[in-house]
């Protein structure tokens, strides 16, 4: 979880907090879940899975990801505050080179004249889906850009978002 929240909308039930080690099973809870209707049994299920799994690299993560059709960029948007003021300036000239990549030469170095606050701030509107703003960064209005824009993730996560080979 970021220490700044703004760009995340996660599911209430992933958000509980764990339960204290010295909590202990209730036992009327267990028999009204498993007495009641499947599908409240099924997400009780749901949840306590994925609050006991973390996000892990490997193959195992990957392939737990790829089955339940996890889509990282569903609950989070990178925006200023909780990533790109985070990134060096180099690292948010490449993010716009990812997602602009047919954008003219003389955009993409007014981009990367910009201070590191302004680069944040731009790359938060276009994110967040202001057309003002990519048609400013030459970002063409097609699906093609809409995917690449909806699609980024930093490097690390797009390499747990891969499919389970």
């Amino acid at each position: 979880m970021p220490s700044i929240d703004t760009g995340l909308t996660l599911p209430e039930g992933v958000t509980e907090t764990a339960i204290d080690t010295d909590d202990r099973p209730d036992p009327a809870r267990l028999r009204d879940i498993l007495g009641g209707d499947v599908a409240d049994f099924l997400d009780t299920l749901q949840h306590a899975v994925a609050r006991s799994l973390t996000a892990r690299p490997d193959d195992w993560g990957r392939a737990i990801m790829a089955e339940a059709g996890a889509d990282i960029r569903r609950h989070w948007t990178p925006d200023a505050a909780n990533f790109f003021g985070r990134c060096p300036t180099r690292y948010l000239d490449a993010v716009y080179a990812q997602i602009a990549p047919d954008a003219p030469e003389d955009t993409t170095a007014a981009f990367a004249a910009q201070k590191k606050a302004q680069k944040a701030e731009t790359l938060e509107k276009i994110f967040a889906g202001d057309t003002d703003q990519r048609a400013i960064w030459r970002i063409e209005d097609s699906p093609e850009a809409d995917a690449r824009i909806a699609t980024w993730l930093p490097e690390d996560l797009a390499t747990m978002q891969e499919s389970h080979p």
